[in-house]
């Protein structure tokens, strides 16, 4: 067999040596995907359970509640409601979608101690809304195609925005609202 001009032999057989490794030993594949799950909503600390797609925790500064993994279709309610909570959660690698004019993907109201990381929410009517909440991390989050803001934070103190991926939004990508 002929090789190619102008490419040395090495070259050749040190790509197919390379391929042929990548064959036998396998590529992984992604990160598993999300697990479908309904629309989520906690009011009061009580509303921690894995019935409301809590998948690990306690509730403390050491050991929050966790919520992730899943995948939510906002079309019917917002995505994932946290109402009227002091326990110390954490919300990641979630993906929510879907909520168009009407649904928020992450609504936090009247929640201390909460953090959002790593999520993807697309094509809700704000990505993430934080109303009168306080020692709120918001980071690491991809938000695309929101109606209205990418997030909005209204009347609330001591939070954090950190690296977070915002863009196509209608209005909006951050909007901050009497708030520290």
């Amino acid at each position: 067999m002929a090789r190619p001009r102008g490419i040395p032999g090495t070259v050749v057989a040190l790509v197919l040596a390379a391929a042929s490794l990548a064959i036998s030993i396998g590529i992984p594949d992604r990160v598993a995907a999300y697990v479908p799950h309904p629309t989520i909503l906690i009011v009061g600390d009580s509303g921690f359970t894995p019935g409301n797609g809590v998948t690990g925790g306690s509730g403390t500064p050491s050991d929050p509640y966790i919520i992730e993994g899943w995948e939510i279709n906002a079309s019917a309610a917002d995505g994932i409601a946290i109402l009227t909570t002091t326990a110390h959660f954490v919300i990641r690698n979630v993906s929510i979608h879907s909520g168009g004019w009407t649904y928020v993907g992450i609504w936090l109201e009247e929640v201390q101690n909460g953090s959002v990381e790593g999520s993807v929410l697309t094509d809700n009517t704000d990505g993430i809304f934080v109303l009168l909440s306080a020692d709120v991390t918001l980071a690491s989050n991809t938000i695309t195609a929101s109606i209205n803001n990418g997030i909005r934070i209204d009347l609330s103190t001591r939070i954090t925005l950190k690296d977070n991926d915002i863009q196509w939004n209608q209005l909006e990508g951050v909007t901050v609202y009497e708030t520290t």
